[in-house]
């Protein structure tokens, strides 16, 4: 954080409420008609409302949504957690905007740019490795809509048919079949004045043993094709998603002038 601001805007709003609040972001709302706007939404009792109006943090959150110039996007599935793992990043200088999912809540915060990396570490299935590569090249596109549709139950199952094929003592298979596996998918959409244009995506299967970028079929669930599946090392999965959360080069410049 910049030694010369102190004002950290921050929000913890139940799911429902706080997706009203994140789509209010792009809207230009009269004073007169915020109060209005804020009671039909469900956020009047809510600290990004205050007796005049929309509050100083929700005006600071929307303020930095607005001046992004890309949102990235992170969703993960694990048996292990009891909540799946959301985040959302509009990321901009010299400070992003931050949406998490926490339980029944979702926490929006900003922060300074230089965070963003702290941020989306703390957030990822990354960290220590054996780096043991013994699984299949494939995975059974059926997992990943699976995934799509939030249907964890069904995703185990196909992982846990996956390891008949064998070896059933590799590393791989008896993390598949413990439950100790985890899907991750990162996107970027860079934001134009036409809307969000997809810049990419990357997808990754966790396991205690290694990390497994997984490239879905062109032709998505239909395909008769399986998704390829190989060995990616901590070192250059986080190289990747650098690339994903980097502000661009000139948004430094726009702020500057602004």
């Amino acid at each position: 954080m910049s030694p010369n601001d102190t004002f950290r805007p921050a929000l913890s709003l139940p799911v429902e409420q706080a997706m009203s609040f994140l789509s209010l972001a792009s809207r230009h709302i009269p004073r007169a008609e915020q109060l209005d706007t804020a009671r039909d939404l469900g956020l009047s009792t809510t600290p990004a409302v205050d007796e005049n109006g929309f509050s100083e943090t929700a005006l600071a959150l929307w303020e930095s949504m607005n001046r992004a110039s890309a949102i990235m996007t992170m969703a993960s599935m694990t048996p292990t957690q009891p909540t799946h793992r959301n985040l959302r990043i509009w990321l901009g200088r010299p400070y992003a905007t931050v949406a998490r999912t926490q339980g029944e809540k979702i926490h929006v915060y900003r922060i300074d740019t230089e965070e963003i990396p702290h941020v989306v570490a703390a957030n990822s299935p990354l960290g220590p490795r054996p780096e043991t590569f013994d699984g299949p090249p494939y995975l059974p596109t059926e997992f990943i809509g699976a995934i799509a549709n939030d249907n964890l139950d069904t995703a185990q199952a196909i992982l846990a048919h996956l390891t008949t094929f064998g070896p059933a003592d590799s590393l791989f298979s008896q993390a598949l079949l413990n439950r100790q596996w985890e899907y991750t998918t990162w996107t970027r959409d860079n934001i134009t004045p036409d809307g969000l244009i997809p810049w990419a995506a990357l997808s990754v299967l966790s396991t205690p043993a290694g990390s497994y970028l997984v490239t879905p079929p062109r032709g998505g669930e239909s395909s008769n094709e399986e998704a390829t599946m190989e060995p990616i090392l901590q070192t250059v999965l986080w190289g990747q998603l650098a690339q994903l959360f980097t502000p661009r080069a000139d948004d430094a410049k726009e702020s500057e002038r602004a």
